[in-house]
Parts: structure tokens; sequence; C-alpha cells
């Protein structure tokens, strides 16, 4: 197992690097470095949301164009009434072992100490058979009444396990046939012709997301309860889990109050980011590929709107891009090739190519040691 998968995690490895590489420039050109919250007044004559959102700055807007949806005036009751049972995403708590992997890795990382901590797990991703136990572990979800997503206490469901719901507005017409016209007017929200998609967040207290970017302008209303973003610039080093990883786009420091210098040596401890607290009725304009970790403070009702960002596009782009490596070069021919490759990367870029090919094999080397101490600790049991 250990020189296949060697090889294999290797060139995934490899390949994600270097697709990294050369798609951090299109995600750093257009990005603002203002570290500071903009907060505004929505309703005042010609105000723009297209403009708002081009500063690429955070914005935190109250009477905004929302404060008109119909959306305020959900309830569970009503909600559970309108959708029936949903599918929601079941966070299981389990044990963590010091000095072993985290079992269960599912779509929803971990049950930590203080509160349960989802993250997104990309199904397919080349990276996955060497983080997977098993794939029931995965993206794990529960039929349930909206209700029951509510509920407070692990007591009142009876069960050890917590509850996140997120959907597409559009996919819920079938059963909630006019749910688009409680979420009007729009279209100022609206930015692009493509990669436009309205989701409905439903969440109790005490849930969290784990610390992420999105490829996105997002307008995020508070449509019942509070939530509270911690935010950090696109400039702030995350320590992020590689485009081929299941957790991609998420950062791999999972306290960050906590976070370990030897294993994250370039992360700033003493940054605690930009908290913004959001209660019903405000909207947070976030840029794309601005980190953000979200606290539900109150059992909490939200709706966003995303919009692709140009990014997006073209990193699309980029990743389609074939690596520059042909079968028929020999191994020396291919070192040699990749070597240059990223040493032009790093040029263009203004990093530091030994540094990056030093990283690449850690992280190699990482994942691999984490697939074997999985194999170990399975054989085990």
């Amino acid at each position: 197992m250990a020189a296949a998968s060697f090889r294999s995690l290797f060139y995934c490895s490899l390949n994600g690097l270097l697709l990294s590489l050369a798609a951090y420039y299109a995600i750093h050109k257009f990005s603002n470095e203002a570290e500071d919250v903009i907060r505004l007044e929505a309703s005042i004559a010609g105000f723009s949301y297209r403009k708002i959102a081009d500063l690429r700055q955070p914005a935190v807007l109250t009477s905004s164009i929302a404060t008109k949806w119909k959306a305020f005036t959900w309830t569970p009751e009503i909600l559970d009434k309108k959708l029936g049972n949903v599918s929601a995403y079941r966070l299981d708590q389990f044990i963590l072992l010091e000095g072993l992997p985290q079992l269960p890795i599912i779509h929803i990382c971990c049950r930590q100490r203080e509160n349960p901590v989802f993250i997104t797990f990309h199904d397919n991703k080349p990276l996955e058979p060497f983080v997977r136990v098993k794939w029931s572990d995965f993206n794990r979800k529960v039929n349930t009444s909206v209700t029951n997503v509510f509920k407070a206490t692990e007591e009142e469901h009876g069960e050890n396990y917590y509850l996140y719901y997120s959907q597409d507005i559009g996919l819920l017409k079938t059963q909630f046939p006019d749910i688009v016209s409680y979420v009007q007017p729009i279209e100022d929200l609206v930015l692009s012709s493509h990669g436009v998609q309205i989701n409905l967040w439903v969440g109790r207290k005490g849930i969290t997301t784990y610390t992420h970017y999105d490829a996105t302008y997002n307008f995020f209303v508070q449509i019942r309860g509070e939530k509270r973003f911690t935010l950090f610039p696109p400039s702030t080093e995350m320590y992020l889990y590689p485009c081929l990883h299941p957790h991609y786009g998420h950062s791999q420091i999972s306290n960050l109050a906590k976070a370990n210098k030897m294993k994250f040596p370039l992360f700033e401890g003493d940054t605690k980011g930009i908290d913004v607290v959001l209660r019903r009725g405000d909207m947070l304009v976030l840029p794309p590929f601005w980190y953000h970790r979200v606290e539900t403070l109150e059992s909490s009702v939200s709706v966003n709107v995303w919009n692709d960002a140009p990014e997006y596009d073209v990193m699309e782009e980029i990743y389609k891009k074939p690596i520059p490596l042909e079968l028929h070069w020999s191994l020396s021919m291919r070192v040699l090739r990749v070597r240059i490759y990223i040493h032009l990367l790093a040029k263009k870029l203004a990093l530091d190519s030994d540094q990056i090919v030093q990283t690449l094999f850690m992280t190699v080397c990482a994942y691999l040691t984490k697939a074997l101490l999985h194999e170990i600790f399975s054989a085990a049991r």
C-alpha cells in the first residue's frame, strides 16, 4: 500500500499545488485588503448594492430591500407546514483520540467539547481515499422536521447528535411552490446572469461553521435569531486545505484561539478577526475569498444570495488547463520541468520556490502518515 499510495498522493498533491499556485494570482488580483466593516443605511436615495459589492469590503446594511421580504413571517411552525420533512445534516458525537486522526470524518467535521462545528466535505476529490474511514461517515443526513432542527438541547432530540439544515431555495419549489415570492424583491442582489444561488439556512443556538471562504459575493440576510461572523481578509495565512482535498476552501486550523505555532507558524495567533453580530433584518455583504467562521447565537433562520465572482470563472479556466507534463518524458525530465514550472510560478507571484517545494513534500508526508495511521487504527479495532 505504502509505495502505491505515496505515488498517488504525491501526484495528487503536486497537481493541487500547481493549480493552486496558478489560481493564486486570480484570487488576489481582485481582493481588497481593507480590514474594517462598513455600516450603512441602505434605504438612502440612489443606494447601489452593486457598488457596495464592488468595494470588496465587508458591509453591514440596515433597512435593506430584504426587510420587505415575506420571509420575515417564517417561524419553525410555518416552515414545518410549508416544507414538511427536510433532509438535515447530522453531526454525531464522538471521542477525539490524542495522536490519532479524528474519526469519523464527515461532511460535518466534529463535535468539539464546546460547540458542534460543521465543515463541508466535497465528495469525489482525488485526495478523498487518503482521509476516508468509511463512506457512510460523509455527508450524513437525517429526515426530520424543521422544529427538530431548532431543538435547543440534545436531550430534546433523545439522541447524541446535532442538526443543521441548508438548501438551495430553487430546489424547494416542489414542497413550497411560492417560496421565491417570500424573498422578493431581490433583483438588486443579482449581479450576474449566471452563478446565482439563493439559500435557506436553519440551525439552533450553538452551531458553528468552520472557518472557510467562498468564491462568491455573498448577501447574507438574518431572518430570525442572531449569528456572529468572525471575518479575516484574504491575505490572512489560514493554511487552507488544497484544492484536491475534500475540505477544499477551509482552514486546517481547527481552533483559531489556540493555533499550534509549530504546525502553523505563519498564522498570527493575535489576529482575532473582525466580529460582526447580525440580528433580525441585518444584511451582511461579504466579499469573495474573505474567510469567515459563523456561530449561531440564537436559534436562527437566514437567507443568502450567492453570485459567482470573476475570480471563480478565472479559476475554473485555470483548473481546466493540463499540467505541462508529458507521459513520454523520463522521470528526470519530469522532475526538471516541474521544478522549472514551480520556479516560474513562484517568481510571478513573488514567492520562495524552495519553500514551496519543501511545503509540498511536508504535505505529502503528512497525508501519507495520516493514511497509514488510519490503516493501523482500523486493523487494531
